[in-house]
């Protein structure tokens, strides 16, 4: 069956309402790398005690997520073949370390590539205090649809890309990631078995299980927060990617960054001779 713009554009997702607390962040913390010793055997207790705990930022990203509404078969989507493109965050207020949240979830547009050349569609989730409603993030995502092209829709591309500067990089990091990397962030909700049953992701064309692309896009906060932001997690206002190559765990990420303006770093990340995230653009906000 292919797949079907008008039902999937106006596929109503419920509201989603989450509670969360200082464990759960620290686990998604530590899926994105946060108890990993920095190259001097540093690690930062911010991201890992209960103490003094602060969110990685791109925990926004998976607060209130609720994708699963693509793998009911009567949407027209073929869920069991589809790959996370492009990620974006917007922060408007700091993510507290815990308390309860509202996502609204709306499909924003799906994108048609052309029969055999698959879909994208883009998403645009809001994340809500539920004590007051202010608003904590805008998200946006993409999910390339590999079976899903054809169906008639604009080939028209979701944004304009972001390529980074021709010059060498203003400042560079690598960070490595765990062989059980993916196990540990799995678990802050996102189950797909690509990331664990090995005989799936061979099915589908991948040498083994990845990464999620949202834990390399959870490594590129730290990254960013580390290089061009002071340390400072707040300071952090915007983080676009797009996912480009799949990352496997215990790959090390090499991160390529670029000042661009006062407030906007370019950056790529590597993983062995693969482009793993490309287009990353990044805001600051000042000190």
């Amino acid at each position: 069956m292919p797949l079907d713009y008008d039902l999937v554009k106006a596929w109503p997702i419920a509201d989603m309402r989450q509670r969360f607390d200082v464990r759960d962040t620290m686990l998604y913390n530590l899926g994105v790398g946060a108890g990993i010793p920095d190259e001097d055997g540093h690690v930062d207790l911010r991201f890992v005690w209960e103490r003094r705990l602060v969110p990685v930022p791109t925990m926004a990203a998976v607060l209130g997520e609720g994708a699963s509404w693509m793998l009911d078969p009567a949407t027209t989507i073929s869920a069991g073949n589809m790959v996370h493109a492009e990620q974006s965050v917007i922060w408007h207020a700091p993510l507290p370390a815990s308390g309860e949240v509202i996502a609204r979830t709306a499909v924003e547009e799906i994108y048609d590539k052309g029969a055999d050349r698959g879909a994208i569609l883009v998403t645009r989730r809001t994340l809500h205090e539920a004590d007051g409603d202010r608003t904590l993030a805008t998200i946006r995502g993409s999910v390339f649809l590999r079976e899903d092209g054809g169906f008639g829709g604009s080939a028209i591309a979701p944004k304009p890309a972001f390529p980074a500067p021709s010059r060498p990089p203003d400042r560079r990091i690598a960070m490595p990631t765990r062989p059980e990397q993916a196990l540990i962030y799995r678990l802050s909700g996102d189950y797909y078995p690509l990331h664990v049953d090995p005989e799936f992701a061979r099915r589908i064309g991948f040498d083994g299980t990845i990464l999620h692309g949202l834990a390399t896009y959870g490594f590129a906060a730290r990254a960013i927060i580390a290089l061009a932001a002071e340390g400072d997690p707040e300071r952090l206002a915007q983080l676009d990617v797009r996912f480009s190559a799949p990352v496997y765990p215990g790959e090390t990420l090499e991160f390529d960054l670029w000042q661009v303006d006062r407030s906007t770093v370019a950056f790529v990340c590597r993983a062995g001779n693969r482009v793993a995230l490309s287009n990353g653009l990044a805001k600051i906000r000042a000190s």
